[in-house]
């Protein structure tokens, strides 16, 4: 499978890339990537690394007020 059309912000080092079903079962297979227009997987292994969290920086807290 080839990725095609790839763009990435000024300055950007390097990318990973991640395989899956769906969004709760990616796993990365390419690490540290040079960015380039286009990313080629020929069949690359399912690593043990999953996405990042997306709440890794903050968390969410919800109160709620009761009156009895």
């Amino acid at each position: 499978m080839t990725l095609e059309g790839l763009s990435f912000a000024p300055g950007t080092a390097a990318f990973h890339v991640y395989r899956g079903p769906n969004p709760a079962q990616l796993r990365r297979i390419a690490a540290e990537v040079e960015p380039a227009r286009e990313f080629t997987d020929a069949g690359l292994p399912d690593g043990t690394v999953p996405p990042p969290d997306a709440n890794y920086d903050h968390a969410n807290f919800y109160w709620r007020l009761e009156l009895q």
